[in-house]
């Protein structure tokens, strides 16, 4: 009788992707069974078109995931408390000169200004960061394969980006408790980046649909055939196969 793991590794996957990744031709290779009708699967993997910041940080929202206030600059800035007002040369966002699918550009200002200038465009609240007993920033990736989660940390000497300047990435074993709670169940693939408050508040600030895999921690720890076989296998459960 054939087990689950066979079936698995039975599936079919045709994938429609405008990048490559190290586990790719272990995922497109064929098992010597045939695949059965229902377990060949599309697998739309492609960075463009992709989607605006406005539109990742909303997806967050509807998924659960805590994320700092955002909106029009000028709605952002109405919406604060009052005692933020009387103290808003201390109230900073990421302000985004462009936001489409293909390219966000932000630059981090004060809010009060950023809706003087800018009202209309997407702000972002700025959340000060925990910093590192070195004194550089730090973020946390949450990956997410197939059904099972992975965390990479980056650190920078940037003064307030940990993906920007010099970054190092490096494999986490714990989840700091995060609620793991608002987790999407759409996609074989995807990562969120969260940040930690200097109050101990992690909030998710970005989302990617297709992370690319290929030169970062978990290159080392998940060899092509575990990520071939997790792909695999939300397939085959999301279709109740």
């Amino acid at each position: 009788m054939e087990t689950r793991k066979q079936r698995i590794e039975a599936v079919k996957i045709e994938m429609n992707s405008d990048f490559t990744d190290y586990y790719d031709s272990e995922l497109s290779r064929t098992s010597a069974r045939v695949s059965k009708p229902g377990e060949v699967f599309n697998f739309n993997r492609k960075v463009i078109p992709g989607m605006t910041k406005w539109k990742k940080l909303d997806k967050l929202t509807e998924i659960g995931w805590n994320v700092p206030p955002f909106g029009q600059a000028m709605d952002l800035c109405e919406a604060l408390p009052i005692e933020a007002i009387y103290k808003g040369d201390q109230v900073d966002c990421f302000l985004f000169l462009e936001d489409s699918p293909s390219r966000q550009k932000k630059v981090k200002m004060n809010l009060f200004e950023a809706a003087e200038k800018y009202p209309n465009n997407l702000a972002m609240l700025y959340i000060p960061t925990k910093k590192e007993s070195d004194g550089k920033v730090s973020s946390v990736k949450y990956v997410r394969v197939g059904k099972e989660h992975f965390f990479v940390k980056l650190t920078s000497d940037h003064s307030y980006c940990s993906d920007e300047g010099n970054v190092e990435m490096s494999y986490l074993n714990n989840t700091f408790g995060i609620n793991l709670a608002p987790l999407s169940e759409e996609d074989p693939l995807f990562s969120v980046n969260m940040i930690q408050s200097e109050g101990g508040v992690w909030y998710a600030v970005g989302y990617n649909k297709n992370p690319v895999l290929r030169d970062s921690p978990l290159e080392d720890r998940l060899p092509p055939e575990e990520v071939s076989y997790l792909i695999k296998e939300f397939f085959l459960s999301q279709n109740n196969v």
